[in-house]
């Protein structure tokens, strides 16, 4: 899937939860985030970002970063590689 893909199928189904990755084609995770948050539609489900910005430049970015960057932070923001039990908790957690 690609950005502009992940917008259609959340305004289409409206998902409980979405993860997006920071790299993706067409729209990047952060742009995809913005839109999400700026469509009142979609602005309340849980968004989960996956990163591998730390492991490939050694610079540590989080929620907190996100936030001041965006504006607005995630809901949970997980650095790769992804740890599928991690993952899990945090998927469970927002979902309830």
């Amino acid at each position: 899937m690609d950005g502009e893909e992940t917008l259609q199928v959340a305004r289409a189904q409206k998902p409980q939860l979405i993860i997006l990755d920071v790299h993706m084609p067409k729209k990047d995770g952060f742009t995809v985030f913005n839109e999400l948050q700026n469509d009142k539609e979609l602005a309340g489900i849980p968004v989960v970002m996956l990163t591998a910005i730390a492991e490939r430049t050694g610079v540590k970015f989080d929620a907190d970063d996100m936030g001041q960057f965006m504006g607005s932070e995630p809901d949970a923001y997980i650095d790769k590689p992804i740890e599928p039990i991690l993952l899990k908790q945090v998927v469970n957690k927002l979902i309830k």
